[in-house]
């Protein structure tokens, strides 16, 4: 979840867990604390910076700073250290950067990319994919909340109780929305009488109407479609309106919903070796514990191994991630499936950043 809309979410938390309203248990610490905790998971770009710029494996996005069992550890490091520099009590500091761990880490659990849960056990996130990482809502929700408990301090539990309930609220409509969303792909299934693998419900940003359907059947094609729950008209484009607009134009009104659909191993052009070393390659992602990560991906073309390995390696099949197709910015999206020489199995690599200024694409080595 996105790192603004976790920090007001927080502090609404913090406001509301006083049994009466006074301003005395809001000290202007315990809000820090709780910023801080909800700040604190986003840390792990620090992980991703130290693996890109000096190749050191570290832990993955939303995994070992973002799991809840070690919130608690968490939370008394820092109240520890806001003890011991700014004398403060050690309980309430606590309380409050628990709370703000607790809400990052949930709001996490309640978007697509979702949180690792047992990072040093599984490899398994647990991502509901009801909200999108920065949904408007809540931002809208916490920011409001914020504004009216800073004007209104003597009452700021029950606005943060009452903020509380609204947030319940939205979840259940949330959920039923989503529940809409793969009806309509439900739909869609039968009309072509296709045989399923999954079928994915995306939320989308800018409006919680707003979702994107992936069906995947079980011969490895993609079938995906941009769709507005509740809009009837489609909405003309026009390239001097605002972006916010251009994006808007995108998500159709249901009985103007456009299916496309992509076969994940290439087109029939592909020779026969070609096609072969695709369905290995394939194979292979699906026993592999990054399996998850490629569960949107097509394959793109086959090149060469990164610079690094190229010894090691023949060819590699390359694999984009159709949520990032048209993107210019791919970093995290693109993967090679790389096969070792003499046949010795597969060696899989993630994109971490695109060719830039001449230099060649940065990839780092997938666990296997």
């Amino acid at each position: 979840m996105h790192s603004l809309i976790a920090a007001l979410l927080a502090i609404i938390f913090a406001w509301a867990l006083p049994r009466k309203n006074n301003t005395v248990q809001h000290g202007a610490w315990v809000l820090r604390a709780a910023v801080i905790g909800a700040l604190f998971p986003q840390l792990d770009v620090a992980f991703w910076l130290i693996e890109t710029q000096f190749n050191i494996p570290m832990p993955e996005r939303n995994s070992l700073l973002h799991t809840p069992f070690l919130a608690p550890f968490y939370a008394g490091l820092i109240a520890s250290v806001i003890t011991v520099f700014f004398k403060k009590s050690w309980s309430q500091i606590f309380l409050a950067s628990l709370i703000g761990l607790l809400t990052t880490s949930l709001l996490s659990m309640l978007t697509v990319q979702g949180v690792q849960v047992l990072p040093f056990i599984t490899s398994y996130r647990l991502g509901l994919g009801i909200w999108h990482t920065f949904d408007f809502m809540l931002l809208a929700l916490g920011a409001l909340s914020l504004a009216l408990g800073l004007v209104l301090p003597i009452f700021r539990r029950d606005i943060a109780r009452i903020s509380l309930l609204l947030l319940c609220m939205y979840f259940v409509a949330s959920l039923y929305l989503q529940w809409q969303a793969r009806d309509i792909a439900q739909t869609y299934i039968r009309a072509l009488n296709i045989s399923v693998e999954r079928i994915y419900a995306l939320p989308q940003p800018l409006s919680p109407f707003n979702w994107r359907l992936i069906v995947i059947d079980n011969n490895n094609k993609l079938h995906d479609t941009f769709i507005n729950l509740v809009r009837q008209d489609v909405l003309l484009k026009d390239k001097t309106a605002s972006q916010v607009y251009q994006i808007q134009t995108l998500y159709l009104p249901i009985k103007h919903a456009v299916w496309r659909v992509y076969d994940r191993l290439g087109n029939k052009n592909l020779s026969k070796a070609q096609q072969e070393y695709a369905q290995r390659a394939w194979q292979y992602i699906k026993i592999s514990p990054n399996k998850r990560k490629l569960r949107f991906s097509l394959l793109e073309e086959f090149t060469l191994p990164p610079l690094n390995h190229m010894t090691n390696l023949e060819v590699c099949a390359q694999f984009t991630d159709l949520r990032f197709a048209g993107l210019q910015k791919q970093d995290g999206g693109v993967f090679l499936t790389c096969n070792h020489k003499n046949n010795q199995g597969f060696t899989l690599f993630q994109q971490m950043r695109a060719s830039h200024g001449g230099l060649p694409p940065e990839f780092k080595l997938l666990k296997k």
